[in-house]
């Protein structure tokens, strides 16, 4: 496996994760997600023939899918584990036309320093 330890992973939270992959893909290529994307391909061609309705559940998932829905140990596959859970949750309970493809998108993960220069900051008088 991997060398660094953020990237820890055992066995057990590798087979979960396979687990949850295999049903992201299930439902990537399911006949309902297949027409969500045909859908919205029409739609965004001014063809659509129904409209179509996005229900942004990012906050209310927090409180549906929690840390303690979570059986993975590391917390690298706990975070994938989450958003798994998150979106087959959607899928299945919130029914919109979401579409759910068969890929995990990976954001950066960006951090500010100083630089090894410290700002010194001299403030004036507000006059008050």
């Amino acid at each position: 496996m991997a060398t660094n330890s953020q990237w820890k992973i055992n066995q057990n939270d590798l087979t979960i994760l396979r687990d949850l992959a295999k049903k992201i893909s299930d439902i990537a290529n399911s006949p309902i997600n297949q027409e969500r994307r045909e859908s919205w391909y029409k739609h965004n061609s001014l063809e659509s023939s129904r409209p179509l309705v996005l229900i942004e559940s990012g906050i209310a998932l927090n409180e549906l899918v929690t840390e303690s829905d979570l059986k993975c140990q590391e917390g690298w596959a706990r975070g994938l584990e989450l958003g798994f859970r998150r979106t087959i949750y959607h899928f299945e309970n919130i029914k919109d036309d979401e579409v759910v493809e068969p890929y995990i998108n990976c954001n950066w993960h960006v951090s500010v320093s100083n630089y090894g220069c410290e700002a010194i900051y001299e403030r004036g008088d507000s006059g008050t």
